[in-house]
């Protein structure tokens, strides 16, 4: 492609083009090595000015929190440099050499439960690191973790934050409201992050839905949900999965929030001690109490000697009994039934406070996690603005007190060109007049009025340039005439011993760019 950007980077190819830019593999040619880099350059819209304003200012907060999380993780690229250029945004970041989880398993095939509990043990790190700082990622998937070839380890790429920098312009202009702007890639999403409110157990769900399709080679859309519980069916694609690492997944994507890890370090935990704590209500043990006696003899009333009962009042008698007998049983079942339905509803009840009682320690947890994530995102972004109009004050400073010098600098030497420019003009072996040229340039110097000139022109594209009130420097054996042109500095190095040579040399803002040697013609 061979295409130059910032006059510094050369693009060597394309490596995507996704819903919100493209991004190439570069070489830095202002570094000895070539360096390689990572662009990505974001899609123009076609804002008003007031709009770009808005989102010039969220690119810089976001590229400053990038620049951060790269400076304190191994495992995230480091940012080298933003620009803007012809209105559009560019990011330059570290190039990571490796392949992403989806070419691993498109070039191996589904992976061990040993590899991707290997991968998740290495990237969990990052991911508390990442939300100890008050971000969520929001776009992790297979494409977004790249294994480095240096040391195989995860490498987390392509925060979210950018993008939804991008995406802020179509709400800012008005043309979709903000409640509707969701980043993120169907199927590893949840479903709060779904309705735009993405939290730090998201991202859990979406690395856990990642550690699912390594393990079974299904994409998340192609795999059943429970329709009684809303858990994902998967292992049935994984047989020979390992149950712990299978329990620390099935916790990671359960679609509700609160029945996840509420934290990547709590998830890591889990992982590194293979098991989960599951509670188990078993039956109550028998007692004593409760045990029939086996063998137990019957009661045997004998009659009694020496008795005599009428038959008559012998029936009365045991009808009577039976009945008094029947009315205390069903006395006593009804008690039973009563109280043993009056203790279930009362667990029933206790159950049920309990579980209102846990779900809103859960919902507040939830909301006091949200608030820190505002405040710590609130807090950064202020520091990082204040630490930007610093800079920027201080370059202003900076460029004005440069203003005043070149301006002091000028007027001294103009109170002394005359009799130094005299004295050169009147010893024509003290200044280069005449033509000099090489296969580039044709440079002309003369002067008049006690001002040296300076014409130059460029033998391949025929530009030329005009300068006057050269400054003179140097001693007797070398000669320094400098001409200022806005930013851009222009000087000729003259020896007299040597009358038929000058050196040219061009600095731009950003240092030397030019150094050529002429001959007089």
């Amino acid at each position: 492609m061979n295409q130059m950007l910032e006059n510094r980077y050369r693009i060597i190819r394309e490596l995507g083009d996704g819903g919100f830019g493209k991004t190439y593999v570069a070489q830095d040619t202002h570094m000895p090595s070539l360096r390689y880099s990572a662009i990505k350059q974001l899609k123009p819209m076609n804002v008003g000015s007031q709009i770009y304003q808005i989102v010039q200012d969220r690119f810089l907060r976001e590229a400053a929190i990038l620049e951060q999380l790269g400076g304190g993780s191994n495992q995230i690229p480091t940012l080298y440099a933003y620009f803007e250029s012809n209105g559009q945004f560019y990011l330059v970041q570290e190039y990571i050499q490796g392949e992403t989880l989806s070419k691993k398993l498109r070039t191996q095939g589904k992976l061990s439960s040993d590899v991707v509990k290997d991968i998740l043990l290495k990237i969990l790190p990052v991911l508390d690191y990442v939300h100890n700082k008050g971000i969520v990622h929001r776009d992790i998937k297979p494409d977004n973790i790249i294994i480095r070839d240096a040391d195989n380890l995860p490498v987390l790429i392509d925060f979210g934050a950018v993008k939804e920098t991008m995406q802020t312009i179509v709400s800012e202009s008005g043309n979709t409201p903000k409640s509707s702007i969701v980043i993120g890639t169907p199927g590893f999403m949840s479903s709060e992050q779904l309705s735009g409110r993405p939290v730090f157990n998201s991202d859990l769900y979406a690395l856990g839905m990642t550690a699912i399709y390594l393990l079974t080679g299904k994409m998340p859309q192609e795999l059943d949900s429970d329709p009684r519980t809303g858990e994902v069916v998967w292992k049935e694609h994984a047989p020979d999965v390992s149950p712990d690492l299978a329990a620390v997944l099935d916790k990671a994507v359960q679609s509700h929030l609160r029945d996840r890890f509420s934290s990547a370090s709590e998830m890591l935990d889990a992982l590194k001690a293979e098991t989960i704590a599951t509670t188990i209500i078993a039956p109550p043990l028998p007692t004593a109490d409760t045990i029939p006696p086996s063998n137990q003899p019957s009661t045997v009333v004998s009659p009694q000697e020496n008795t005599t009962v009428s038959p008559a009042s012998s029936s009365k008698g045991s009808k009577a009994a039976i009945i008094v007998g029947i009315v205390s049983l069903l006395l006593l079942v009804g008690v039973g039934t009563f109280a043993f339905s009056m203790m279930n509803q009362q667990q029933a009840v206790q159950l049920r406070l309990d579980s209102i009682e846990a779900e809103r320690r859960k919902a507040e947890e939830l909301r006091r996690q949200q608030n820190e994530i505002n405040s710590r995102r609130e807090q950064e972004l202020q520091r990082q603005l204040e630490a930007e109009k610093t800079r920027r004050e201080e370059a202003e400073k900076r460029r004005r007190d440069r203003v005043v010098q070149a301006q002091s600098n000028s007027s001294s030497n103009s109170n002394s060109s005359s009799s130094v420019n005299s004295n050169l003009i009147s010893n024509s072996n003290s200044f280069p007049e005449g033509t000099f040229t090489n296969s580039e340039w044709s440079l002309n110097l003369f002067s008049k009025n006690n001002n040296i000139f300076y014409q130059a022109q460029s033998l391949k594209d025929s530009s030329s340039l005009s300068l006057q009130n050269g400054l003179t420097s140097g001693s007797s054996n070398r000669r320094i005439y400098t001409w200022n042109n806005g930013a851009y500095r222009y000087q000729v190095i003259w020896q007299p011993n040597d009358p038929n040579y000058v050196r040219l040399r061009v600095f731009t803002p950003s240092g030397e760019q030019l150094n050529q040697l002429l001959s007089r013609s």
